[in-house]
């Protein structure tokens, strides 16, 4: 069930995008939400390597914690 919140989230951000970007600009900003998406996700890729062992999980939920608060953050910095 988790994924239909993600799937939700989705479909919003497209929206969004769709009613708020330029039609010409469209595809540049794809292109570097993509970017920024695949980067992160090489990044908690890249620590979940390094911090392997189980104990130290919590700094991947802390990891994790600390990029999803800075986005909402970036989000309500632009609503507003």
């Amino acid at each position: 069930f988790s994924r239909i919140g993600l799937w939700a989230f989705d479909l919003a951000i497209t929206q969004i995008t769709q009613e708020n970007v330029i039609e010409e600009n469209r595809g540049i900003v794809s292109s570097v939400q993509t970017a920024s998406y695949q980067a992160f996700f090489l990044c908690i890729q890249v620590l979940g390597i390094v911090f392997s062992d189980p104990v130290d999980f919590r700094y991947l939920i802390l990891f994790s914690v600390g990029v999803v608060s800075f986005a909402s953050g970036l989000y309500c910095f632009w609503w507003r």
